[in-house]
């Protein structure tokens, strides 16, 4: 779904295909819960019992060194640990014991963190490709009603700061970069929007409570998890 590291996710927008809805529909203060998702959406496409395609990505050391790397220039930074330049001290035991870590003392401990951390996030990535395919699927099939321009206009703003960095890094506006994978912030958001429906609706069968949107959304994930086979 949404939440994938911005390289990831650009590689996601340029493969999503969009399906068009109608118009969008107000009101402009529609609060999306899941008492009020069937005013949304007609008839939920399958979610259970697919079978999807997503790979693993290798955890490699220089994966592991590079993101070391980044973590302990911004810890060093946090922690003033600069020469009279302002340049970053180089890591050693001493650097690190002074960052005064409960998880952590010397270098070596640092690197097995880091790992554990890189491997973390591989299998975090790997599970959410494996939910993103479920949702996508489930969203194409899916018959709605409206998708209120208080929930497009929500996505928009996530968009646009999503990919404000890397749109910045090229010196062009977010919608241009967008133009370049093929979509449109318009098109993209749209698309979000129903599968914030679709996760709401899912939700609301299982009968889990969306107080706390967060856990929610992980009680969703965990169901799709354990209902979703992985094509080897």
């Amino acid at each position: 779904m949404k939440n994938r590291l911005l390289t990831i996710a650009l590689a996601s927008v340029c493969a999503i295909g969009m399906i068009s809805c109608g118009n969008p529909a107000g009101p402009d203060d529609f609060v999306l819960t899941t008492e009020n998702v069937d005013e949304c959406i007609e008839k939920i496409g399958t979610y259970e019992g697919l079978t999807v395609t997503a790979v693993k990505d290798e955890v490699t050391d220089s994966a592991v060194k590079k993101y070391a790397d980044y973590y302990y220039e911004l810890l060093a930074k946090e922690n003033n640990l600069t020469d009279e330049n302002g340049e970053t001290l180089p890591m050693t035991d001493e650097t690190i014991a002074a960052l005064d870590s409960k998880v952590y003392k010397n270098s070596n401990e640092f690197m097995v963190y880091i790992r554990e951390t890189v491997f973390s996030f591989a299998e975090y990535d790997y599970e959410n490709k494996i939910v993103s395919e479920v949702i996508k699927s489930a969203t194409e099939t899916s018959e709605f009603k409206k998708i209120p321009k208080a929930l497009i206009n929500k996505e928009k703003e996530y968009i646009n700061e999503q990919f404000k960095e890397a749109a910045e890094n090229y010196s062009i506006e977010v919608d241009y970069y967008l133009e370049l994978c093929g979509t449109s912030v318009d098109e993209l958001s749209e698309e979000y929007a129903k599968e914030e429906i679709v996760l709401y609706k899912i939700a609301s069968i299982l009968g889990i409570d969306d107080e706390n949107t967060d856990e929610m959304k992980n009680a969703v994930n965990e169901y799709i998890l354990l209902v979703t086979s992985v094509a080897e």
